[in-house]
């Protein structure tokens, strides 16, 4: 069993390498933030502070502002030089292993394997940011990508298909 800090540790750095295989396909490799101090890509297209970002690995000492970072770091640190916390989209962040006993047994959840495209899609209507995700997450084909979700019918409006 994971302990919560294995589990931070892993969730930050998972979010990293999504930034920047996102990026990959936003602008190619040279979009791409691999450093000991930051992981994500610039995708300046996407104006959204989750996609033009980077994550300072768990345990790593936030960098310094540089220029060639993207405009938002994500970090657990409580100060970063050169920058300043926009409370606008500061939120707190969950994880959770999949190997979890939650998802052990006849009361588990129903858990569906939806495309990276329609992850894009709901994740552009849930943040009220259409044509943010979407289209890069559609760039995305690779085998090893999977997503996971449980769709919960209580939340779906009148409007709904799906």
């Amino acid at each position: 069993m994971l302990d919560d800090a294995e589990l931070a540790r892993r969730s930050i750095r998972g979010f990293g390498e999504m930034v920047a295989a996102l990026g990959c396909c936003a602008g190619g490799a040279q979009t791409e933030i691999r450093r000991r101090d930051a992981l994500g890509a610039r995708i300046d297209a996407a104006e959204n502070p989750w996609f033009d970002a980077a994550i300072v690995p768990a345990g790593a000492t936030p960098p310094a502002d540089d220029a060639l970072l993207p405009h938002c770091l994500w970090t657990i640190a409580a100060h970063v030089t050169g920058r300043v916390e926009d409370p606008r989209i500061a939120t707190p962040c969950m994880g959770v292993a999949l190997d979890a006993a939650a998802f052990d047994g006849e009361d588990a959840p129903d858990v569906e394997e939806p495309s990276l495209a329609v992850v894009g899609d709901v994740n552009d209507r849930a943040y009220g940011a259409v044509g943010a995700f979407a289209p890069l997450v559609r760039r995305r084909s690779r085998p090893r990508e999977r997503a996971a979700g449980q769709r919960d019918v209580r939340l779906r409006r009148a409007d709904d298909r799906g």
